[in-house]
C-alpha cells in the first residue's frame, strides 16, 4: 500500500512529488549555484590578475625608457 502510494505521489502525471524528491531538487540547485558564484569569483580575480599584469608590464617599459 505504502509503495503504491508513493509510486502514485511521485508519477509525473499527478503533478504531485515526494520531499525527497523536492529535497533533492533544493541540494542540486544549491550546488549549481555555489557553482555558478565560484567561476564568476574566479573570472573576476583572473581578469584582476591580468590587468594588473598589463599595468606592471606598462610602467616597467614607462621605467625603461626614462632610464635610457
Amino acid at each position: 500500500m505504502a509503495e503504491a502510494l508513493v509510486d502514485e505521489i511521485d508519477h509525473p502525471d499527478t503533478g504531485l512529488v515526494s520531499r525527497d524528491f523536492l529535497r533533492a531538487e533544493l541540494q542540486t540547485l544549491r550546488t549549481d549555484l555555489i557553482g555558478t558564484i565560484w567561476r564568476v569569483v574566479l573570472t573576476v580575480f583572473g581578469i584582476q590578475v591580468v590587468l594588473v599584469g598589463v599595468l606592471v608590464a606598462i610602467l616597467v617599459e614607462m621605467l625603461a625608457r626614462g632610464l635610457t
